[in-house]
């Protein structure tokens, strides 16, 4: 007959052996939490939303000691790399939910979390790259701002400007500053303000389209892009105009994107050459940023456009002097 301690440990044994099983299950039912709650950020509510930060502390301990244990989980540690991701492009929707950042640092000064688990500081690096945006996108808005100037004063001197003509575009320029700033959910109110006054202004639709894909809200994007190219009337303007403001977004392949839609469409068109050497330029490729400058630059004086052409070439000799680098060599005739 088994004594009292053999028995006890083999309670012991049979528990340890159960015990990476047990982890496994209770690392599943975590992610399985947290992808639900990841998916429908917009619809939880706000506690909901915070503890999704100390269940993605507790998910990473639990891999963690899995892995210590010798037991295989790779799987599950694929899904939370995927959690993350999704979380990450989800960030300013996730601060947004919780009662903005003034909240979510009260919690982490009660948590005091290690600096390694990032979802932490979702405030603190929205607002970094809110602050890198902004210089990055500098010769953006001043382009923006000095083709807006010329549009303004034309429409001052031919056609009298009516007041609500007035409020709407000061709206527009309101939601444009918001949008670079990632201020989206503001924006969109201005923008919403600006449709009010000019319901008929095609440009305003795309805008607004624009920040609803940038707030992750696809449906009502497409709606407001479907009446942008109603009003537009022809898809160069289009895409030209949801280039700018991808741009201004931040969103520079998307921004690209359009831009070389617009170029399929018209090989001669400056500003989508500007669009397309200003997403390099974000993305840190200054040399081909260098060669689309001179490309709009050209295109610009042979359309007589002589705004595209000032600002291609005052910012394409900003990154030669910047980078120290020597003028492209001109094509030979």
């Amino acid at each position: 007959m088994a004594t009292e301690n053999q028995k006890n440990a083999l309670v012991a044994a049979r528990s340890a052996k159960n015990q990476p099983h047990t982890q496994v299950a209770e690392l599943r039912d975590l992610l399985t939490t947290l992808e639900m709650r990841i998916a429908k950020l917009k619809e939880i509510s706000p506690e909901d939303a915070l503890e999704i930060l100390p269940l993605l502390d507790q998910t990473r301990e639990r891999l963690a000691a899995l892995q210590a244990a010798g037991a295989v989980a790779s799987s599950e540690d694929s899904q939370f790399e995927s959690l993350l991701l999704q979380l990450e492009k989800k960030r300013p929707v996730f601060l947004n939910r919780v009662g903005g950042p003034a909240v979510l640092r009260q919690v982490r000064t009660q948590r005091q979390p290690d600096k390694s688990a990032w979802w932490w500081f979702i405030d603190q690096s929205l607002a970094e790259e809110r602050q890198a945006k902004i210089k990055r996108l500098a010769i953006i808005g001043t382009v923006v701002v000095a083709l807006l100037i010329v549009l303004v004063v034309v429409y001052n001197q031919f056609l009298a400007p009516s007041p609500e003509f007035q409020a709407g575009i000061g709206f527009q320029q309101t939601a444009e500053s918001q949008l670079i700033a990632g201020e989206y959910e503001e924006a969109l109110a201005s923008v919403n303000q600006a449709v009010q006054y000019l319901p008929d202004y095609g440009e305003l639709y795309v805008l607004q389209g624009v920040i609803y894909d940038v707030l992750d809200q696809p449906d009502l994007a497409e709606q407001s892009y479907r009446l942008a190219r109603e009003m537009l009337g022809d898809e160069e303007s289009f895409y030209i105009t949801r280039a700018k403001y991808f741009l201004l977004a931040g969103r520079a392949e998307l921004g690209m994107a359009d831009a070389q839609m617009a170029i399929s469409l018209n090989p001669d068109s400056a500003v989508s050459l500007m669009y397309i050497a200003q997403a390099y330029e974000m993305q840190g490729d200054i040399s081909k940023a260098i060669d689309y400058y001179e490309l709009a630059g050209a295109a610009a004086e042979a359309s007589n456009d002589p705004t595209i052409q000032v600002m291609a070439r005052m910012q394409m000799a900003t990154l030669l002097q910047q980078f120290n680098l020597t003028p492209p060599e001109p094509e030979q005739e």
